[in-house]
């Protein structure tokens, strides 16, 4: 019996706790290395919007695991061995708990290396958002000029051979 079907024995898993641990580990280590490459792409890629936390990929894939998470735990005691002891739910609420706590660790390992990287693609953003602004700007500006001074036509001769 390997370690991790002892440590699943612990919790009460009798029936299919190599499944389990499998299931659990890939979920886990996801959101790890999930939270590490977040700002490694961060890092060398283009210019950052500032953006709240809600508005990331990082917490969209840690919802997704956990509702995958969620499913997977229902199936399993509805499906698989028809029952649910409290020692269970302890165990399964513990993965809930990690796989946003690894992934955020995995986010500031990575943040800590990249740091100045990624504060540089951060101020890039704001440099351009201030260009594009005042070249917004500036072009509102000459199209209200257009539109005060429309230029005027040339006169139209209507003699003969001319235009």
């Amino acid at each position: 019996m390997g370690f991790f079907e002892q440590i699943l024995t612990l919790f009460g898993f009798t029936k299919h706790q190599s499944f389990v641990a499998a299931v659990c580990m890939v979920i886990l280590l996801s959101n790890l290395f999930g939270g590490l490459l977040r700002n490694i792409l961060l890092a060398f890629g283009g210019p950052i919007k500032p953006r709240t936390f809600t508005e990331t990929l990082g917490f969209r894939m840690a919802l997704a695991s956990e509702a995958m998470l969620v499913l997977f735990a229902t199936y399993y005691h509805a499906m698989l061995i028809s029952y649910v002891t409290a020692v269970h739910v302890v165990f399964w609420m513990f993965t809930l708990l990690a796989s946003p706590v690894l992934a955020y660790i995995g986010a500031q390992v990575t943040f800590l290396v990249f740091q100045k990287r990624i504060e540089d693609r951060i101020k890039a953003y704001i440099v351009w958002d201030r260009n594009m602004k005042s070249l917004r700007l500036a072009e509102r500006e000459a199209a209200k000029q257009a539109k005060a001074n429309p230029p005027k036509r040339p006169a139209r001769s209507f003699a003969p051979g001319r235009k």
